[in-house]
């Protein structure tokens, strides 16, 4: 079971102070033979795993777990593509979007989702997926594939095993293929090493070896200490800690002056919660006006360049979904998803 939920990708729901899920009638045979098996997709929508005892006639108890689930406003980000934006048609995603009536709900959630949606349809169509690349490292192996795998599943095993017997000898087991993993992989690394050293000597006997023999190429030296008012340096974390604890200054109420006393006593008070005012599209010009283009889309593929080029054609429906989730007092969900 442990091999098959590794190799689906699935996660234990079982939540250990539930306690046993099966319990022999009249006797005292116990067991948590019932497995609540979740994929990685799914598992941020399940939650509240309870067993609930007395409800069947069975030695089985009755598991019950909420699920949280909404497929009309649900965007998928399995398989999302890899746009290549440097050939994106901007004209025609600009004309195409200028047309496009965005749907607007009310709801922060649905509203986000819609709008996502809606963006990534047209992006989609005009901006060509990137070439699928493999990058691998040089010295990677499937040996040292299948020791992980093998490493990986162990640990995972004993951090879902109840019983300190049980659990002490998965322990050594994992150590045990923890250290195959380990010294396995030294060796091949060292042996890698040690051909690209032939190699790269063979046509260049004053290459990368003979440099980092003779100490021409060496990692910058990272400052890690601080100055003293003497002149030296801390050598240790706790030189360093203690230095800087010394000039921090105390916390001594008796010593602020009238500005200290105002600003302690506006923390400390309860202040009056004022709505804010909404959003103007002044501050979203200037918001998208301050975002770096090329920095790296979202969960759903979406550059931040999309916001720049159709900033007029998507200021009215950005600054709706911006102003209900104000309204709301809420972030939608899309906004806090990450890759």
């Amino acid at each position: 079971m442990a091999d098959f939920a590794d190799d689906h990708n699935l996660i234990l729901m079982n939540e250990v102070d539930q306690g046993p899920t099966f319990q022999h009638l009249g006797q005292e045979g116990t067991s948590y033979i019932d497995l609540t098996l979740v994929s990685q997709s799914f598992v941020h929508r399940t939650n509240n795993w309870r067993i609930r005892r007395g409800f069947v006639h069975s030695d089985h108890a009755l598991i019950t777990i909420d699920l949280e689930w909404d497929a009309t406003n649900r965007i998928p980000t399995e398989d999302v593509p890899r746009l290549n934006y440097h050939k994106a048609v901007w004209d025609k995603i600009y004309e195409e979007l200028e047309s496009t009536a965005f749907v607007h709900e009310g709801c922060p959630e649905a509203d986000s989702c819609n709008i996502t949606q809606t963006i990534m349809g047209v992006v989609t169509k005009h901006v060509p997926a990137k070439a699928e690349t493999k990058f691998r490292t040089r010295w990677w192996t499937p040996e040292l594939s299948k020791l992980r795998s093998e490493y990986r599943r162990l640990r995972r095993a004993t951090s879902k095993v109840w019983g300190t017997d049980r659990r002490e000898r998965l322990k050594e087991v994992t150590r045990e293929a923890k250290l195959r993993y380990y010294s396995r992989m030294e060796e091949i690394k060292r042996a890698s090493w040690e051909t690209f050293v032939k190699e790269t000597l063979s046509l260049d006997p004053w290459g990368v070896p003979y440099k980092i023999a003779r100490g021409k190429l060496r990692p910058a030296t990272v400052l890690a200490g601080l100055k003293r008012p003497d002149g030296t340096y801390t050598n240790t974390w706790r030189e360093t800690a203690e230095l800087l604890l010394q000039l921090l200054p105390d916390d001594n109420p008796e010593e602020d002056n009238l500005d200290h006393r105002e600003l302690r006593r506006s923390f400390l008070e309860d202040t009056q919660i004022v709505q804010a005012p909404p959003f103007l599209a002044e501050e979203l010009d200037e918001a998208l006006g301050s975002t770096n283009p090329n920095k790296a889309p979202g969960p759903y593929g979406m550059s931040p360049n999309v916001l720049i080029k159709a900033q007029e054609v998507l200021r009215k429906d950005l600054l709706n979904v911006y102003n209900t989730c104000l309204e709301k007092n809420t972030f939608p969900k899309t906004g806090r998803r990450a890759r």
